[in-house]
């Protein structure tokens, strides 16, 4: 009797402790004390107890076996930071309908990298991306030995070799010797690159074109080292054609031979038609608009036929033009174009006829241009005054340099540009005149978190008439220069600047001159994504002669960048010259 007593309550007893040790628990907090923010999360998520939060209904003997290996778990996740000296202090105490959990961390002292050796074996040794990693590689003697960077590095490294067409590469040794009585550490790297590959056999698909005319895009020759940067021109190439909405380069490593990857490039063709279009706002033209059509002719392949016009309250403009690929077509293009504007600023119209032909050259940072324009004027300075007439036959040229890279804020670099035209009495010209003129802009970042930017602008032209006795009334107005305005010297309004003439009604007319200098310093911060301030200064005029003061101009704007394009608003206060009121300029929109 008694003993079936003694099983009936050890029976109870079991079925009330059951649940008390596999009852499912609701709240289960974990925290780590004693590390930094960086090897918190890397415990945090390599801690098993702190993964089981989000369980339901962890049971409590679950909760106990997880706490016991934790201290482990964290110790080795440390040795991945150099830390094989850490000490864990743990407690597990209930809650009201939980547990938590705390561990508290002391790191001990950290494990340096006391020797360093990477060697490079094989052909691939003296590559110039092999070379320029070797001289700042990212690990570092008496720095902490971390696992993660040294992974990272062997990984970079190896990348480099095979951006490079190494594809053999492989190390040989690989290795980390640990002392942990004195916390020092020797890395030894060994990497052999194997043979270089090169470009085999080119194949496109997707195309109506011959692969003779899409050859011209290469940026190589079949049999060329094989490179990821090469496969990347090539990608870039096509796509700056305009011909393709979508270029993709595949090299078939598994259809190698003899150390020559073929390379099958997937083309998608735009559609032969496409239609542009855009509006803007600024406070010199008013509203202003872009229509813009273009029509890629498939039986004449990269020839393209443009049409376009332009609006606004100040101007309105129409042209053609006729796009032929050179022999290198990314970087050399002959057109062929025709266009008409007319002008009305203040009292001043001006409207006019152009045909041009030009041909574009580049190479590296340096473009030519050459081109030959006839130009057909009729303009007039002000009210009341006569009519003028004006034809030229111009030949120019210009040279431009250029290193720049980003868009938008990110933009930075230089850009320096020359220009000249010319024209003769004897040759289809109402005048005779050389003309010069040189533009420069530089963009330069002040902070290494790249929010800070220095943009200098400068401008300056002069126009020589061969006969001093000429009038420069001989030259038209689209021909003279003209500064002021929301892109020139902010503070004053649109081409106010420089010479004028009173017309019979009593208006004074700005009208242009022979000369030009103009000067802009602009300090960019951004504030977010989207939002940036500038302060600046601006100053220059317009000159008949090299002499006369100089407006200057200052004031604070900012932009914001949106999908539609860039909105500026300036607030620019005269400082010299003008009428001393703060002018207002605000401009939406892309450049048209």
């Amino acid at each position: 009797m008694i003993k079936k007593f003694l099983k009936l309550v050890i029976l109870i007893c079991s079925l009330l402790f059951v649940p008390a040790v596999f009852a499912g628990i609701d709240i289960l907090e974990v925290k780590v004390q004693g590390l930094d923010l960086e090897q918190q999360k890397a415990v945090l998520a390599t801690l098993s107890i702190a993964q089981a939060q989000w369980e339901d209904k962890l049971p409590t003997a679950r909760i106990h076996l997880l706490h016991e290996l934790a201290p482990q778990e964290i110790q080795k996740t440390l040795e991945s930071y150099g830390y094989y000296q850490a000490q864990v202090q743990s407690r597990l105490q209930p809650l009201k309908n939980g547990w938590q959990a705390e561990y508290t961390v002391n790191k001990g002292p950290v494990t340096l990298v006391k020797k360093l050796s990477i060697v490079v074996e094989g052909p691939g040794k003296d590559s110039e991306l092999v070379q320029a990693w070797l001289k700042k590689p990212p690990l570092r003697i008496d720095k902490p030995l971390e696992h993660p960077r040294y992974e990272e590095a062997k990984q970079s490294l190896l990348g480099k070799t095979l951006e490079e067409g190494y594809l053999e590469a492989v190390y040989t040794t690989s290795e980390i010797i640990v002392n942990r009585d004195n916390n020092t550490a020797v890395i030894n790297l060994v990497l052999a690159t194997g043979p270089r590959y090169r470009i085999g056999e080119l194949r496109f698909t997707g195309s109506k074109y011959s692969s003779h005319f899409l050859k011209k895009y290469l940026p190589f020759a079949e049999g060329d080292d094989y490179s990821t940067a090469q496969l990347l021109a090539l990608q870039k190439n096509l796509l700056e054609s305009e011909l393709f909405a979508h270029v993709q380069v595949d090299p078939l490593i598994n259809q190698e031979t003899n150390q020559h990857i073929p390379l099958e490039v997937h083309l998608t063709p735009k559609l032969k038609n496409r239609y542009t279009a855009a509006l803007g706002y600024g406070t010199d033209s008013g509203f202003r608009g872009q229509f813009g059509y273009e029509r890629r002719l498939a039986f004449r392949p990269g020839h393209r036929l443009q049409l376009g016009m332009n609006t606004s309250g100040i101007r309105n403009e129409a042209h053609i033009r006729y796009l032929i690929p050179g022999k290198r077509p990314t970087l050399d293009n002959i057109s062929f174009g025709f266009k008409t504007s007319e002008e009305h600023v203040d009292h001043k119209y001006l409207r006019n006829h152009e045909w041009s032909a030009t041909s574009r050259q580049k190479r590296g940072h340096l473009e030519r241009l050459i081109g030959l324009k006839t130009l057909n004027e009729i303009y007039k300075e002000g009210e009341g005054l006569p009519k003028e007439r004006a034809h030229f036959l111009l030949p120019n040229g210009g040279i431009i340099w250029s290193d720049s890279k980003g868009e938008n804020f990110q933009q930075q670099g230089s850009r320096l540009g020359v220009n000249v035209k010319a024209a003769h009495k004897l040759v289809y010209g109402s005048a005779s005149f050389l003309q010069t003129e040189l533009q420069a802009k530089h963009i330069l970042f002040l902070n290494q978190a790249e929010s800070l930017r220095f943009i200098l602008k400068a401008q300056a032209g002069t126009t020589r008439i061969k006969d001093p006795e000429q009038k420069f009334h001989r030259i038209p107005l689209s021909l003279r220069y003209y500064a002021g305005g929301d892109v020139s010297v902010r503070g004053f309004s649109y081409h106010s600047l420089g010479p004028t003439v009173t017309d019979l009604d009593g208006n004074i007319n700005a009208v242009g001159g022979r000369q030009i200098f103009t000067a802009s310093a602009e300090l960019e911060k951004k504030l977010f994504k989207q939002l940036s301030a500038a302060a600046f200064v601006d100053c220059g005029n317009v000159f008949n002669e090299w002499k006369g003061p100089l407006a200057v101009g200052a004031g604070l704007g900012i932009r914001i960048s949106t999908p539609l394009g860039q909105l500026r608003v300036d607030v620019a206060q005269p400082l010299k010259l003008g009428n001393k009121k703060p002018r207002l300029h605000l401009t939406f929109g892309k450049d048209l």
